[in-house]
């Protein structure tokens, strides 16, 4: 009974922590889309489709998209310190 458990025990952690790094990187994208949503006039250049932008998570923050306390699961490192992608159109 150990022998099969373990491996299943396993394989459901690890499941759970690629969910958890599923949603963090989620919530991050997320609120990029909202940020651009509302403020694509500081962005003038980014209208084709295929154009992509960076978004610092601190700007993020910043402006309350995100909230500081957030922990990137991968590395437990805040959020502000996320250097996830971009953000596509």
């Amino acid at each position: 009974i150990v022998l099969v458990s373990v491996p299943v025990i396993i394989n459901t952690m690890n499941k759970s922590e690629q969910n958890e790094e599923e949603k963090f990187k989620k919530i991050v994208e997320n609120a990029a889309e909202l940020y651009l949503e509302r403020n694509r006039d500081l962005y003038p250049h980014f209208n084709e489709i295929g154009d992509s932008i960076d978004i610092n998570t601190e700007t993020l923050i910043q402006e309350g998209y995100l909230k500081n306390d957030l922990q990137d699961p991968t590395n437990n490192n805040n959020v502000s310190k996320y250097k996830g992608g971009c953000y596509l159109l």
